[in-house]
């Protein structure tokens, strides 16, 4: 995510007098290195397949049908999933992933490893050319419109500390248009809180938000609305600067 949709030509960031020629060269580098990772991952396949290709457990090669694993998993995962296929599907255009693709990783180890050099060499050429992260913003942007609403949660806990521009879009994004919670159901005992905190923050601005369908039940507090407070008090009595309107969100259920 985050990657530039026209091809990268050195050329052209010569002429646009936006780069030097040492950048440019940092970034064929590695261009280079995320290559060289991808053809040895393809080697690290092939030298597992041809170790285990007589193995007494032929499951281990087994490649999952990627639907019916997808049915197994989490319907935010499911949909996340998919939303990022579409992404693609459409950056590329005339050739599909699973046309280019003829190998697979076999342990997760070699996955997780090959993810986390592509992930720091891609920061990398981000970091490398400030100027251009506009346009780099500007396609994340293009691309979370292909993401559910409510698969965002699970984009976020995937990225991780990846992709920080993405990361800073998602954020952007989400104070823009605010929370939205439809059809909540609230049972039990306990605190539960649907809004920010903000606590010891100087002219904070909090993120709109819109509740419908909310319906509660069982015993204990709720508190709909977002929490200012001036300083570190307790959970249950802080609420500043406007008292009055913070306790009238508050909620006990009996």
């Amino acid at each position: 995510m985050g990657l530039l949709q026209t091809p990268f030509d050195p050329p052209a960031l010569f002429k646009n007098g936006n780069s030097e020629e040492k950048e440019v060269k940092k970034a064929i580098q590695w261009l280079a290195l995320i290559e060289d990772a991808f053809e040895d991952a393809k080697k690290t396949s092939q030298k597992f397949k041809s170790l285990h290709e007589d193995d007494d457990e032929p499951e281990i090669l087994e490649i999952p049908e990627e639907t019916a694993e997808l049915e197994k998993g989490e319907k935010h995962m499911k949909k996340l999933v998919l939303s990022l296929r579409r992404a693609t599907k459409r950056r590329q255009k005339e050739a599909s992933l699973g046309r280019k693709i003829q190998w697979a990783l076999y342990r997760k180890a070699d996955f997780e490893s090959l993810i986390e050099t592509i992930c720091h060499l891609v920061d990398y050429l981000v970091k490398l050319f400030p100027t251009l992260q506009d346009q780099q913003k500007q396609l994340c942007k293009e691309e979370l419109k292909e993401v559910e609403p409510e698969s965002i949660p699970t984009l976020v806990k995937v990225l991780g500390e990846n992709d920080k521009l993405l990361n800073l879009v998602i954020f952007e994004e989400i104070k823009k248009k605010g929370h939205r919670f439809e059809n909540v159901t609230i049972d039990g005992s306990g605190f539960v809180r649907l809004g920010d905190t903000y606590q010891n923050i100087a002219n904070a601005k909090p993120s709109v938000m819109s509740v419908t369908g909310l319906r509660i039940g069982g015993s204990g507090v709720s508190h709909v609305g977002h929490r200012i407070t001036t300083s570190i008090t307790d959970e249950g009595n802080a609420c500043a600067p406007d008292r009055k309107k913070c306790q009238d969100n508050e909620v006990e259920h009996q």
